[in-house]
Order: C-alpha cells, then sequence, then structure tokens
C-alpha cells in the first residue's frame, strides 16, 4: 500500500493493527522530543528495554 492508503485506512478505522511495514518500499522510524532535563532517564530506560530484548 501506499502511505496516503494506509492513513486513509486509519483514519476510516478499517486498519487498527501495527503500521511496521504497512507501506512499500517505506521504512517507518520512530521520534521522541524531549525537554534536556529528562533526556538522560530516557536515555537509561530505553537501555533497559534494548538490554531486556536481546
Amino acid at each position: 500500500m501506499k502511505s496516503k492508503q494506509v492513513r486513509e485506512k486509519i483514519r476510516s478505522g478499517e486498519f487498527s493493527t501495527n503500521t511496521s511495514g504497512a507501506c512499500d518500499e517505506y521504512v517507518q522510524a520512530n521520534v521522541v522530543i524531549l525537554p534536556k532535563e529528562y533526556a538522560f532517564e530516557f536515555f537509561l530506560s530505553f537501555q533497559l528495554v534494548s538490554n531486556r530484548t536481546e
């Protein structure tokens, strides 16, 4: 599917599962933007999650 089709299906409620791999020829990326004062704590929590999945 093209990204426009996926967005339309999400808006209409037809698509309610994980979007990873839903669009042909695209990869999914996630971005977290937070204040600097929380960055190190977030980094540490991410490291804990990453180590748990190995």
